[in-house]
């Protein structure tokens, strides 16, 4: 069962597995054939500076980029804040972060910021004057992408983080000026002796998710 992975071995990607998996992903269904989806990837030295820069953004106090549609006068519905409050909550416990270790807390930030150590990244780019629609193009593409690197054997963590700060990530990744980066894909072979890749969230049941209507 596909999960996210928060830690990866050194072990580098080829070419050719990425390529076979975005060979699978284009495929994906789309609104009118419009494939909004576009994708820089990223491994070496430019990785490298990317984290370099993104963790000294945390810690200068470098206020993050609102993420889509989020809004002061749109706020997210307790119910979904409640679980993602209940996810952060239960993975800081499996780490064993307190509460109040605002050191803990700003290096478990950070992690995102390493990529938790893969030696790829996909950044996902799209034109924003698209309708918000074609937002659902780009989970199935993202999907479809995951379930190939699945079965090559590869792990993945899906981060929208990495678009918190897109003034550096623009500034290393020159792509069309009309597209924004709206999340990131940190890839890799999973490092199965990590502790943090043992934990899981908890998934609705297929009753709590379903009404049925005759």
């Amino acid at each position: 069962m596909r999960h996210s992975v928060r830690a990866f071995t050194d072990r580098l990607v080829s070419k050719e597995q990425i390529e076979k998996a975005i060979d699978y992903a284009r495929h994906a269904a789309s609104s009118k054939n419009m494939q909004p989806w576009r994708i820089a990837i990223c491994q070496g030295s430019i990785l490298q500076t990317l984290s370099k820069e993104l963790i000294e953004a945390v810690y200068s106090g470098q206020k993050p980029a609102a993420e889509l549609g989020e809004s002061k006068e749109n706020p997210i519905p307790d119910l979904y804040m409640d679980r993602a409050r209940q996810c952060g909550y239960s993975l800081f416990q499996h780490k064993g972060i307190e509460r109040h270790d605002k050191v803990a807390r700003m290096e478990h930030w950070c992690e995102n910021y390493r990529f938790f150590g893969a030696s790829t990244v996909i950044f996902f780019y799209y034109d924003l004057s698209l309708p918000q629609h074609c937002l659902i193009d780009m989970g199935i593409f993202l999907e479809r992408l995951m379930h190939s690197l699945e079965q090559q054997g590869l792990a993945s963590c899906p981060q929208a983080s990495l678009s918190s700060f897109p003034d550096i990530v623009n500034k290393h990744i020159k792509m069309p000026q009309e597209l924004s980066p709206l999340f990131g894909l940190s890839l890799g072979y999973e490092d199965k002796d990590a502790h943090v890749n043992q934990f899981c969230t908890e998934k609705l049941a297929p009753k709590e998710i379903t009404n049925w209507f005759s």
